[in-house]
């Protein structure tokens, strides 16, 4: 079972997940096949340098299947991690900002670095992550419902 399913509050619901995107293996992949082409010319320094791709390429895909990002009617989750996790979970009302930074090929493939920001100054980034332009309009959407649902049980009072 994922971790954000298992953190969910009563009443809680999930409403949307973001994946890393797989550009994230791109860097690793390269290495790998520089390294087999300098096997053809030097290869002891060719086994090195896929040696050091596969390693690049496990982390990576150790990050890939292990982070998750979850916003639910109340939250904001992120996980990162595998034998050690870091988590940050934000509730709706403390998240000021969320900030999207892509470069020429994050535009062109569709991914990005989401930052969220919340009240006391608390930056979570979350690099390559797979549509993150989605990610945030979906959050900022939840954001507003929320602040609306509490504005409205204040004038109730």
């Amino acid at each position: 079972m994922a971790y954000v399913e298992t953190v969910l509050m009563p009443n809680e619901k999930l409403h949307f997940k973001a994946d890393i995107h797989w550009f994230v293996f791109v860097t690793s992949v390269t290495i790998i096949l520089v390294g087999f082409f300098v096997r053809g010319i030097e290869p002891l320094l060719g086994l090195v340098i896929i040696g050091l791709g596969v390693f690049s390429l496990l982390k990576d895909l150790i990050y890939f299947l292990t982070t998750e990002l979850a916003v639910t009617n109340r939250r904001v989750i992120a996980k990162f991690g595998w034998i050690m996790r870091n988590t940050v979970e934000l509730n709706l009302s403390r998240v000021e900002s969320l900030t999207v930074n892509q470069s020429i090929f994050g535009r062109m493939f569709n991914f990005g670095t989401l930052t969220i920001n919340g009240v006391g100054g608390i930056r979570t980034p979350i690099p390559i992550i797979d549509n993150p332009l989605e990610f945030r309009s979906k959050t900022l959407s939840l954001l507003e419902a929320r602040m609306k649902e509490l504005s409205y049980a204040a004038r109730q009072k």
